[in-house]
Parts: C-alpha cells; structure tokens; sequence
C-alpha cells in the first residue's frame, strides 16, 4: 500500500531486521554466560546478577520486541489486498491499529481489525469541497443530503430552520453533503462552478467526486457517518435529513436527551418493520434475489430523517466497512447495518411520513415533515415563530 509506504519489500526489511537484533540479542546474553573472568573462572552472567545493572540485558530484550512488534504491524497491514490502493482510507486503519493495541474498543474496532481482509466498502472517495464548519464539540450536528444544483433549497433550510445552528445558544452545526456528476459533463453545462463558489462562501459543504444519483443515496449516508466519526467525534447527537424537510429541531434535541438517558447506541425515526424487497424490475427501488436474497428486510427507520448519538454513528461507520453497499440507505444504514453492530432503533411517531400540510402550527407538535417545496418550508417557519398565530 503506497499510502502507508508500506510494501512487501519493506516488510521483507522489517523481518530482516527484526531476526538480526533478536539473534544480536540472544548471542549477547549467550556471550556473558559462558565468558569467564580469568582472575577466578567466575561466570560473568553471577557477576552482572549482583554487580552489573540488570538495564542492559533488558534493554536489549526490549529493543528486539519493538522490532518485532513494528513487523507485526506490517503484517497487520499486509494481509490488505496490495493490488487494491483504496480499499481503505489510512486515517481509518490507523485509529483501527491503535485501538487494537491499547485494547480500547475492543468489542468494535479490535474485531474490524481482525477481518480487515474483508473491507468491501471503503469509501475512499476524493473530497472535492470539505465544510470548515466547527462541529467536534456540538450538541447536534445537523446533515442534510443535498443534490448539488439544489442552491436555492439550500439557501432556504439556512434562513429556515437550518439557522438554529447559526444561535451559538444552541451548539449545534450545519453541513450539506452532495455528490458530483459524470465526467463528460462539459464546463459549460457544469453547476460545479457555482458550487465551488457556495462553497466558498458558506464553508458547510461537503462534496466528494461519485456521481449525485438516486442509486448513490447510500454513499452519501456513509460520507455523512465517516466525516461526523472523524471530524466530530466529541460532538453528541446527529441528524440525517434530506432537503425537502422541515424540522423542529429544538424539539428533536428535546427527544434524543430523553432517550439518550437509556440508551447509548440507539437510531431514532419512523420505523418500518416487516418491509418486503421489491421485486418488480420496474420500480424504482427493485432489489433483486441477487442482491437481498431474504423475504422482509430487518427493522429500519424511514430514509427523510432519523438521528442517533455520534457513538452510534461511529459504530455504524465501522460496520459499513465490512458490509456490501445496498442502495436502499435506510434499509442499508438504520437496518443492514444497525442490526449487525446491534443498534437499537427508537420508534417516535413525531418523525412524520408521507404529505402533510404545510403549517406552523402543526409543526410546533411534530420533529419532522417531508417532500415540501422551498415555498411550503418558508410558509411553515414563518408560522411556526408567529407568536400571535392562533394554533388551539
């Protein structure tokens, strides 16, 4: 793995020379035994127990184990499939390494570590815009999956409800996370120029270079649990949301406190139990035997919006290394992945599905309501701060 500098001729070094200060080590200990005094025929190995510091021996000793130690390593590195570079990111190996060391997390990362020969879903996509957001000490870290020339959704979820991260009372933060698009685009035809700029101006952006698609909603799920395990990893909760929603999110924080009380890895939403796989070739989320092979998928929360605590969404970032991507991400992330890592999945009836109407006062009782145009959501946030609008 070119990344890391490590080959399987710097391993071969590594080996060599770990052999070598290991013989070195033992010839030494060997070389003290046996050699004499020729005052008194006397042992030098007696001697150095009663007069010679017993430091030298063992730094010797110590000096072969880190040796052996760093091949072991190198090994641990090794068994990864040298002829796929990006089959995992560095950043993730490390952290996975040095947990397995220090025995922390050893129920996690220790077990990833062992089967790290069986990462299939790396996710090491180029970033091509990254959010200079703030976020490793929020409260909530607010993720809303974006398409990238969706500007105008965008600019009205900022001035909107997306502004409660604006509110340093609330510590909480905002970021977009958008695809790209097919590399025959021409520039003319391109909005990446604008998304550059938007970028530039808002810093909340995260877009990585796979192609923004329906199919790919899975990858911008996982981006969304990668960037929030490594970027904010002291920050508390998390919400998942697409960009046609409207969300109360003081009362969403107000719920996961409650829950959070109970439960340390947990994903609250709407959930869906006893869902089938669509088998009909021409709908649009057709799974076929080859792919989902079972009749009911497990126990998910619905794909508009769901929160969890950043723990849980580490773990299950961890989790989506090992498994095949599905496209279907909230079956894939809050059910595939969740029932794997032994997530528990938190029903709250306030997650709304399907259309409703957009109105203030209905969403002063609700955490979260789906498909409304940018018109509806400015409509709904202007009524749900309307002190004097009358809701009995």
């Amino acid at each position: 793995m070119a990344e890391f500098g490590v080959t399987d001729q710097a391993n071969s070094g590594a080996a060599e020379l770990a052999t070598v200060l290991a013989c070195l080590c033992l010839c030494t200990v060997k070389h003290f035994y046996y050699v004499r005094f020729p005052n008194n025929g006397e042992p030098l190995m007696n001697m150095l127990h009663r007069k010679v510091n017993k430091c030298v021996i063992f730094t010797l000793v110590l000096s072969a184990v880190n040796v052996i130690e760093l091949f072991m390593l190198g090994r641990y590195i090794a068994i990864i499939d040298v002829s796929n570079r990006s089959l995992v990111d560095h950043k993730t190996l490390l952290i996975l390494l040095n947990n397995k060391l220090s025995n922390k997390n050893s129920n996690t990362a220790s077990e990833h570590l062992d089967h790290m020969i069986n990462v299939v879903n790396p996710h090491s996509f180029k970033l091509i815009n990254k959010p200079n957001v703030s976020c490793n000490h929020s409260e909530l870290v607010i993720c809303v999956l974006s398409k990238r020339n969706n500007f105008h959704t965008r600019r009205t979820i900022r001035e909107t409800w997306g502004s409660y991260a604006y509110d340093r009372r609330n510590n909480a933060s905002l970021i977009f996370f958008i695809g790209s698009e097919i590399t025959s685009t021409t520039l003319l035809d391109s909005d990446q120029p604008m998304a550059d700029a938007e970028s530039n101006i808002f810093g909340d952006i995260l877009q990585e270079e796979y192609i923004d698609s329906y199919n790919n909603l899975s990858l911008k799920t996982v981006s969304i649990l990668k960037w929030v395990t490594f970027q904010c990893p002291k920050s508390k909760f998390i919400l998942k949301s697409d960009d046609d929603m409207f969300i109360n999110v003081q009362f969403l924080v107000r719920k996961l406190l409650e829950v959070e009380h109970r439960l340390s890895h947990f994903v609250m939403g709407s959930l869906r139990s006893h869902e089938k796989p669509n088998r009909h070739k021409s709908s649009k989320i057709y799974t076929p035997y080859s792919v989902y092979k079972k009749e009911e998928f497990p126990p998910f929360t619905a794909g508009p919006a769901y929160a969890m605590t950043t723990k849980t969404a580490k773990l299950l970032y961890q989790t989506t290394l090992q498994l095949p991507l599905f496209r279907l991400e909230d079956v894939y992330v809050t059910g595939i992945c969740a029932q794997k890592a032994n997530v528990s999945l938190v029903n709250n009836a306030h997650f709304l599905e399907g259309k409703h109407d957009a109105s203030g006062c209905l969403f002063r009782k609700q955490i979260s309501g789906e498909g409304f145009t940018t018109e509806e959501i400015i409509k709904i946030y202007k009524e749900f701060n309307d002190n004097n609008s009358d809701c009995d």
